[in-house]
């Protein structure tokens, strides 16, 4: 009897922190970076400016390649990412009549991760990570359209937790695939056709796929990552303001790796966001969309194992914004204007079980001004401008 109180407690305990884990990363709202993703989820990954898609290091590649568990050592990673956001937003040349002047938002967030490759289990290499992978916000002192009360804020913010399962086929050839559950929430006061949004939070669950490929050639390395649409419930605060599901689009990664010497691995990958293929996000503002275009990210990173303890990571990652001039209004208050990111990171080894990780991020300043074309002129002339900076401490744990 006692037994099963404690086996009874245990899967409770479990479920309590499981549940406030999920809220601790979804509550924390993010400023986008590659549209509403960031560019990779823990200092290692973050640190090769989201590339290695072939090049597995951490627990954390269980997100971006589960093909890569296989040849995974059995580690918990944790990590905690303090992120700087700068974003303004400058009416002052639009059309006479709607100048609403410049304001900015320079709050800073906070972004758990947790991620763990378990081992292999029935010939089988699983793993799991809850990260927070999504999300954009701002929260201004004063609202685009003067006198229409409200439009001053957006917090949005998802996470998603990776189960996942690969195996080795041989000849250097894995697979893997898993679930991929989402949580998302959001407030917001944007205004739409019929008045101000509620500004009241908001969750939604969805779910998609997540599949990988990984091969090994003497030096070489390569890499194929597809995560599906993750389908998502409908807001019920917000369907006056978006027509349909606020789903997140697929995305494809390749890329390659090569051991340039014993201690130098050179990384180049290639990510498409396929936001076109989700209405809500592609539609034109005119029809009640965000207007956003696909994105085609290239990413560049070297890793140096300076000694057998020390090594040092470095990424560049480049792409086109998915918001134009034609839809910078529109976006107002969902800045996602993003293009180039710069990370330099190092690892090390602590003991036979411990390694610290740490890494910079900066995002380069980008500005859009709206042309006009959309939403009968209203927004002629208004900028949106950001830049970012983030650091990103953690820990793996092999066990």
């Amino acid at each position: 009897m006692g037994s099963a109180r404690q086996v009874s407690r245990r899967r409770f305990g479990w479920r309590v922190l499981l549940a406030g884990l999920v809220g601790l990363v979804a509550a924390s709202p993010l400023a986008a970076t590659e549209g509403v993703n960031m560019i990779g989820s823990g200092p290692v990954q973050e640190s090769l400016a989201g590339a290695g898609v072939a090049h597995p290091v951490d627990s954390t590649w269980v997100l971006l390649n589960p093909a890569t568990l296989t040849v995974l050592p059995r580690q918990l990673s944790l990590s905690y990412e303090v992120f700087a956001p700068d974003r303004s937003l400058d009416s002052s040349q639009a059309p006479a009549g709607n100048p609403a002047g410049r304001t900015s938002d320079h709050a800073i967030f906070y972004i758990p991760a947790l991620s763990a490759s378990l081992g292999e289990w029935q010939g089988i290499h699983w793993g799991l990570g809850l990260f927070g992978t999504s999300g954009m916000g701002v929260d201004y002192s004063q609202a685009r359209v003067p006198g229409m009360g409200g439009d001053t804020r957006s917090e949005y913010s998802v996470a998603k937790l990776f189960l996942a399962g690969a195996v080795d086929l041989g000849d250097g050839w894995s697979v893997g695939a898993g679930p991929v559950l989402v949580m998302s929430r959001m407030r917001t006061d944007m205004i739409h056709g019929t008045g101000v949004s509620s500004d009241a939070w908001d969750t939604a669950l969805g779910a998609g796929l997540s599949l990988g490929v990984y091969k090994t050639l003497d030096r070489w390395r390569f890499g194929v990552a597809y995560l599906t649409e993750q389908f998502q419930q409908e807001w019920d605060e917000y369907e006056s303001l978006m027509r349909d599901p606020l789903n997140l689009p697929p995305q494809l990664q390749v890329g390659v790796a090569y051991d340039a010497t014993e201690r130098v691995t050179v990384l180049l990958d290639y990510r498409l966001v396929h936001w076109e293929a989700v209405p809500q996000w592609s539609d034109d503002p005119n029809d009640g969309g965000f207007g956003w275009s696909d994105q085609h990210i290239a990413k560049i990173g070297v890793e140096w194992r300076a000694t057998d303890r020390l090594t040092w990571r470095g990424g560049l990652s480049h792409g086109n914004s998915p918001i134009d001039e034609s839809a910078v209004f529109a976006n107002g208050l969902f800045p996602a204007i993003m293009e180039t990111h710069a990370a330099l990171g190092f690892s090390y080894q602590v003991s036979a079980c411990l390694d610290v990780h740490a890494t910079i991020t900066h995002a380069f300043h980008e500005s859009l001004t709206d042309d006009g074309s959309q939403l009968g002129g209203m927004g002629r002339g208004t900028t949106i401008s950001m830049h970012q900076s983030t650091v990103n401490l953690g820990l793996g744990w092999r066990f």
